[in-house]
């Protein structure tokens, strides 16, 4: 295990912990900022929905060492993965959109 992915690995898990003393719920806005993290920290293309054939193998992998990550924290809290992981994949699909989306502004931009 490298530096980088224990610093993920810490930084999701700090991210994605809920409080019990508080509440057995996220707080609200909590799955986006540990997205964001993850996109900030690892890139945005593992998050875009890339067809198999032309995904780089190590965007898919890069995506299961998040899943699991995600994945295991929620799960040490007792919630259902799947739901989670949707939820957290869709703030990353958009936030990773967004980023595509201003690339392709600033490339059309200066063809102009």
């Amino acid at each position: 295990m490298t530096k980088n992915d224990q610093s993920l690995i810490d930084g999701l898990t700090k991210r994605l912990k809920v409080e019990p003393a508080i509440s057995k719920n996220f707080r609200h806005g909590q799955l986006r900022l540990a997205a964001y993290f993850s996109v900030k920290e690892c890139g945005h293309e593992w998050a875009l929905k890339v067809p198999v054939v032309y995904e780089p193998i190590e965007q898919r992998r890069l995506r299961r060492k998040i899943r699991n990550i995600v994945e295991q924290v929620v799960s040490e809290q007792g919630k259902s993965t799947e739901g989670i992981w949707r939820q957290f994949r869709a703030h990353a699909i958009n936030l990773a959109s967004r980023i595509e989306t201003k690339k392709i502004i600033v490339r059309i931009s200066s063809t102009a």
